[in-house]
């Protein structure tokens, strides 16, 4: 919706601009040559009539001489090879050489006239205007920026004067232009209520700039509090800046703010226009991570930055044509350099690029003729003094909108995750108002429960507690009893649920969502090896070949199923294998397909109908301690799951326990990671690079790595990674993402950074145990103590 918003707006401005351009330029064409067709040869006198129009443009009838050295005045310049204007002449750009205009009037009629000499631009500095009295003399009026404005004698944001012939006088004048600015020589004849007429609506157009800016500088300060995003002021700063300066070149600043600041009114032109390019790179380089993500570019760029400062400090104190010279290239290499950061970003992804990008085309399109006019290639005009501020109006407040609909998606996000919690909370709460009314008829059965289901979890504590030592399985037992705590506080939620319903007929609530199969399976296995150690077993996990990574399922049911299986085996074994098995079923539709598999004392065929029965337990069993509960309440997890569960047993050879479940995909960008709940400082000073072509998973690794205090990239392949300059101390991969031999792949790469660790978190298992290998989602107890291992640091206490 953005994208297109935003083609159609620049599609609108680029037409809008293009009408402008040629109705001015048409306009102006149009002029001249009605003006050379009623006019006379160049060197004629020009015959004022009361009948005039409204404006009249002098082109024709103005000489010219150039004084290289600028100081000869009227008295020497009279007497100079003037020769005829030509329209070339109108605008000699940045030049230290005084212009001499001489025109030659003559009033033919009976009354006594009045125009008005009207010289443009307003940013000349030294306009004066010279007439021959009958002496010989010279009257001298001086207009421009060097003079105060309050001495003018037309109070006017150009350089006027007022011009008088009696009936039948011919006058000349001569009039002497210079300016350390640069110099347009456009000079019209006008009729004194016209122009009193013209001069309002010019202020007019100006206090509506004006306006728009200061609200939108309103918009950027509220925008930076919304957001608490710093670089919103230095938008603001940058439209404050700009609009001071295209006041500056239309006059207004000096008519209004600094009247008296002759000198301050010349230099300001360049000052505030280096001070608001300085702002817009400040904003787009902090915007767009320019630093971290393009740090070549970052730096040519800063480099133009600080000459910028330098230049400007020429336009303050020192030679003021070559300061405004040198900063108006700088800021031009400025603008490209931006363009091209803008271009890379977009390529790289992120969205508000391409706003920016739109945003800095726009404001060059409108520079574009203020450009060619300042170095003497475009005339001056409406346009080149009108499409700079409109251009620049129209690209901040694009970024703007961009910003503000990334908070509002932003704050959507919010309100939703806050929405779910609230569902959730509201859920819980019910829950538990339902438990505390049914509390008092359920505590005997809640009691055995406890007794029956915690012994495993219980079990497993007591014997990795015993044999715990100071060694290099210290980190590893302590993680075992961590998990196996974990597990007694979820089997208490759930001991408390199911004892209201002693029947098995209570309904589960099945949340199924998007997971990591192998993550999920992994994890379990290794919840459940403290509790298999302690009868002299260990558990083996085989996956199939065709198992899929991603699939979405009830994570926690799925959990619960398989630790009291895996509880019941190592309860029945002893010095044996448990082998839990997890593949998939070719039949449509597709189903998940899970078996554990255990050489203890099996089941005999009379008990086998009732076996999943609640409060019903095998005859050869009935000696070990237990209600009988776990199998019933696996069976009941697992239909709720929509599946079945089935056991095949020989007495004294072991058995099989098995349960099927719809097998449903989903995409790894659906998968929410566990969030951690500490903050350990691990890689301080260092920078990270997560190599994993999943969005999702590449920002949860790298949020995960700015708490362990990593400076953290990001790259979707192996090419983006080897585009990375900045020295890399890890890398995180996927593995699966990486063409070929993970170690072939990364030689590369490894070439480039000789003191990278290699930390590979995949959706797969390691082809063999891997200290280095951890499986999505990594629980935070494997991941701060394999991020301290592959850093070569103490683990977490």
């Amino acid at each position: 919706m953005l994208s297109s918003l935003l083609r159609k707006l620049l599609r609108t401005q680029v037409l809008g601009l293009l009408l402008v351009a040629a109705f001015f330029n048409g306009h102006a064409q149009a002029q001249q040559a009605n003006t050379g067709a009623a006019l006379p040869s160049p060197q004629a006198i020009l015959q004022l009539q009361a009948q005039d129009q409204e404006q009249l443009k002098l082109l024709p009838y103005l000489q010219i001489w150039v004084d290289p050295s600028a100081r000869l005045g009227p008295q020497d310049a009279q007497h100079q090879r003037f020769r005829p204007m030509q329209s070339s002449d109108k605008h000699p750009g940045y030049s230290g050489s005084a212009y001499w205009l001489r025109l030659r009037l003559h009033n033919p009629g009976t009354q006594s006239l009045s125009r008005h000499l009207l010289i443009e631009p307003a940013r000349l500095e030294e306009v004066a205007l010279y007439r021959q009295q009958a002496d010989g003399h010279w009257q001298v009026s001086h207009a421009g920026t060097s003079h105060p404005f309050g001495a003018r004698k037309l109070a006017m944001r150009e350089s006027a004067f007022i011009v008088q012939l009696a009936p039948g006088q011919t006058q000349t004048l001569l009039l002497r232009v210079a300016s350390r600015s640069s110099v347009a020589l456009e000079a019209t004849l006008w009729d004194p209520h016209a122009l009193q007429v013209r001069f309002p609506g010019g202020l007019w157009v100006d206090g509506v700039l004006v306006g728009v800016s200061l609200f939108l500088m309103l918009l950027a300060v509220m925008t930076t509090h919304v957001l608490r995003e710093p670089a919103a002021i230095y938008i603001a700063a940058h439209m404050l800046l700009a609009i001071l300066y295209e006041s500056g070149m239309r006059g207004t600043s000096f008519m209004i703010l600094w009247p008296n600041a002759t000198d301050w009114a010349t230099r300001s032109l360049a000052t505030l226009g280096g001070l608001a390019v300085l702002c817009q790179w400040l904003a787009v380089r902090r915007l767009l991570h320019l630093r971290r993500r393009q740090p070549r570019l970052h730096r040519g760029l800063n480099l133009i930055a600080w000459l910028g400062l330098l230049t400007l400090g020429l336009c303050l104190v020192g030679d003021y044509r070559l300061g405004t010279i040198s900063n108006s290239l700088l800021n031009s290499c400025m603008l490209l350099g931006l363009l091209l950061a803008c271009v890379q970003a977009a390529r790289a992804g992120q969205r508000l690029a391409l706003v920016w990008l739109l945003a800095l085309g726009t404001q060059a399109l409108g520079m574009l003729p203020r450009y060619l006019g300042l170095l003497g290639l475009w005339p001056h005009g409406p346009l080149s003094d009108y499409a700079p501020p409109l251009m620049m109006e129209l690209g901040c407040l694009l970024v703007l909108i961009a910003l503000m609909q990334r908070f509002h998606k932003q704050h959507q996000r919010y309100e939703r995750g806050l929405e779910a919690a609230v569902v959730e909370r509201t859920k819980a709460l019910a829950q538990a108002t339902r438990h505390a009314q049914a509390s008092d008829a359920a505590k005997g059965r809640l009691l055995g429960y406890i007794g029956h289901d915690l012994r495993a979890p219980l079990a497993s504590v007591v014997h990795v507690a015993r044999e715990m030592r100071v060694d290099q399985a210290f980190d590893a037992d302590r993680r075992a009893i961590e998990r196996s705590g974990l597990l007694l506080l979820d089997m208490i939620d759930e001991l408390q649920r199911f004892a209201k319903a002693p029947e098995s007929s209570a309904v589960l609530e099945i949340l199924p969502a998007p997971v990591y199969l192998h993550g999920l399976l992994h994890d379990t296995v290794e919840q459940a090896q403290g509790l298999a150690r302690s009868a002299g077993c260990h558990i083996e996990l085989r996956l199939a070949a065709e198992l899929p990574t991603v699939v979405e399922l009830d994570a926690k049911r799925l959990r619960q199923v398989l630790f009291n299986l895996l509880s019941n085996a190592a309860k029945f074994s002893r010095d044996s294998a448990i082998v839990v098995h997890a593949g998939t079923e070719s039949d449509a539709p597709a189903r998940l397909q899970l078996r554990v598999s255990d050489q203890g004392s099996g089941i005999a065929a009379e008990d086998l109908p009732w076996l999943f029965e609640p409060f019903v337990r095998a005859s050869a069993s009935a000696h070990l301690p237990g209600l009988g509960l776990g199998l019933s309440i696996a069976r009941q997890m697992v239909q709720a799951m929509g599946g079945d569960i089935r056991v095949c047993s020989q007495l004294g050879e072991g058995s099989e326990f098995s349960f099927d479940l719809p097998l449903q995909l989903a995409a790894e960008d659906e998968v929410l990671w566990p969030p951690l709940l500490r903050q350990i400082s691990i890689g301080e000073g260092l920078c990270a690079l997560v190599l994993d072509p999943c969005e999702t998973a590449r920002e949860a690794l790298a949020e995960r790595l700015s708490l362990a205090g990593f400076d953290c990239l990001q790259a979707a392949d192996l090419d983006e990674a080897m585009q990375i300059d900045a020295p890399l101390d890890l890398l995180v991969v996927e593995p699966d993402g990486l063409p070929g031999d993970l170690i072939q792949a990364l030689a590369g790469l490894r070439s480039r950074h000789a003191q990278m660790r290699v930390l590979c978190c995949s959706r797969h298992l390691p082809p063999q145990p891997d200290a280095g290998w951890l499986c999505k989602p990594v629980q935070e107890q494997d991941w701060w103590a394999a991020l301290a291992l592959c850093m070569g640091q103490r683990g977490p206490a």
